[in-house]
């Protein structure tokens, strides 16, 4: 992801807004893999602490683990709302100048 950033710094606007077509989607489902992988780390830390009976436990405070639960399954959330709004529905596409056609909308109606 912070290839990205830079990427974006260095690299001429047109050719980033290529790469960026491309690449954008894919950093953000890798994002949202990332905070599911989280939450199912941190259902591990809670089963073993409460619920496993071989002997295995984990010593992570229940504070720890309520945190963040909240904490991930928030920027799941997120994530996901931002993937869905960005790149799955036509209001979040951009039109061929770059510009956000919501934004487009907005101007029209002052």
């Amino acid at each position: 992801m912070y290839s990205y950033f830079f990427l974006s710094a260095v690299m001429p606007k047109p050719m980033f807004k290529a790469l960026a077509f491309v690449v954008a989607p894919v950093i953000t489902s890798l994002q949202i893999a990332q905070m599911g992988w989280f939450l199912v780390v941190t259902g591990f830390a809670y089963y073993y602490k409460y619920h496993a009976h071989d002997g295995r436990t984990c010593d992570v405070t229940d504070h720890t683990i309520y945190v963040m639960q909240s904490v991930i399954l928030s920027y799941f959330i997120l994530f996901g709302l931002f993937f869905i709004t960005k790149y799955m529905s036509s209001a979040g596409a951009n039109d061929d100048d770059g510009n956000n056609s919501n934004e487009k909308l907005k101007t029209k109606r002052e």
